[in-house]
């Protein structure tokens, strides 16, 4: 597994399909400007009227089934390639600046057909940060704008769904350190829909690997840097970042009293189901130099599985 897990969505797929996916796109996207630049995609009508009728009867594609349509076309076909790929590289540029949810939604109702396509397409590649600004909309937004954020809602869930749930066990955020993990949110019309991300930030496009050595929560006011990856391991310092993540094992290397009280009590507050059943089976190291107090190392003892001094 490399360093960095799906940092792209899985719009990298070839669609075999992509044909129907784009006339389905079409017909249901509501957008008129839009589904004009789609049928200049040389693809004919479905040959029969049944046909026809059973695409219309599944309505429109996810987000993602229509990208990866559209970048399957451009492959098949120069004249669609000519046509569609400097849009589909302008896309993959948005995706890059962090732009903000508000100038995002904002686009949605862009005057030009390519920057409402742009901004649907960024929010799918935002994934779960995107949600619950979609959600908004939902709830504030005109019938129009209700039913194409629900859509990217689906669409997101769908997407993260696919590409985050067979690996989500094994990866975390490489910014807040916590597992990708399976998300809700309540949309209306809708129910409970699931997508996965951070727990924490919920974002789904940055993680990587879990370390076979594991994810050591370090306490140590010498070393300044929050973070130290090796090779098979990663060591966090909580005395720089001063909240929990997920860890399967701890180091005091040179710690005060009331830094170490502290980070026990974060843990025994800790309301993650996940992480509870594991500290009373983790192992705390204090290093031989690091000068606890008995009170401290019996509240350490109260809180982790083994706790030991090193000689």
């Amino acid at each position: 597994m490399s360093q960095h897990v799906a940092t792209i969505p899985s719009t990298g797929r070839r669609i075999a399909n992509w044909g129907a996916i784009l006339w389905r796109e079409r017909r249901f996207c509501g957008d008129k400007d839009y589904a004009k630049h789609l049928r200049r995609i040389h693809w004919t009508e479905p040959a029969s009227w049944f046909y026809s009728l059973t695409l219309r009867r599944q309505g429109r594609p996810y987000a993602a089934e229509v990208e990866a349509a559209l970048r399957t076309a451009c492959e098949a076909h120069q004249g669609i390639r000519y046509y569609w790929q400097p849009r589909l590289d302008r896309l993959d540029r948005a995706k890059q600046p962090l732009t903000s949810f508000g100038k995002l939604i904002a686009h949605l109702q862009d005057d030009h057909w390519l920057e409402r396509f742009i901004a649907r397409h960024v929010l799918l590649y935002r994934g779960g940060e995107a949600v619950d600004h979609l959600r908004v909309l939902v709830l504030t937004g005109s019938p129009a704008d209700q039913a194409l954020a629900i859509w990217l809602i689906l669409s997101i869930g769908e997407e993260t769904t696919a590409r985050l749930a067979p690996v989500a066990d094994h990866i975390l955020c490489s910014d807040c350190f916590v597992r990708c993990h399976p998300l809700e949110i309540d949309v209306p019309e809708e129910g409970l829909v699931t997508y996965y991300g951070c727990r924490a930030c919920r974002q789904s496009v940055n993680f990587q690997p879990w370390p076979a050595g594991g994810v050591v929560a370090v306490l140590d006011r010498i070393v300044p840097p929050e973070s130290v990856h090796t090779n098979n391991q990663i060591r966090v310092n909580w005395r720089v970042r001063r909240r929990l993540f997920d860890f399967d094992q701890v180091e005091i290397i040179q710690a005060m009293d009331e830094d170490v009280e502290r980070f026990a009590v974060q843990v025994g507050n800790d309301t993650q189901e996940s992480r509870n059943g594991r500290y009373a089976k983790m192992v705390c190291r204090v290093a031989s130099n690091c000068h606890l107090s008995p009170n401290t190392m019996r509240i350490l003892a109260d809180t982790f599985g083994e706790v030991y001094k090193e000689c």
